[in-house]
């Protein structure tokens, strides 16, 4: 088999806080906002070509504190 995929545009981004003491942070990300559908990888078999899907739009808020 042969595996081609187009090209694709992936829009990730991530706004955070950090206290003034560097102590405490807070972020809210997204990764693949638009939910652009892609493989994450792909091979070529003798029965026919495999691929994985990437993970759809994800999101979340993250918090972090140093010790």
């Amino acid at each position: 088999g042969f595996v081609f995929q187009k090209s694709y545009d992936l829009v990730n981004g991530r706004i955070g806080w950090t206290a003034p003491s560097e102590t405490y942070g807070l972020a809210v990300f997204v990764k693949n906002a638009t939910k652009e559908k892609y493989a994450q990888y792909g091979f070529g078999q003798a029965l026919g070509d495999a691929f994985a899907q990437a993970p759809p739009r994800t999101y979340g808020v993250e918090a972090s504190v140093k010790f």
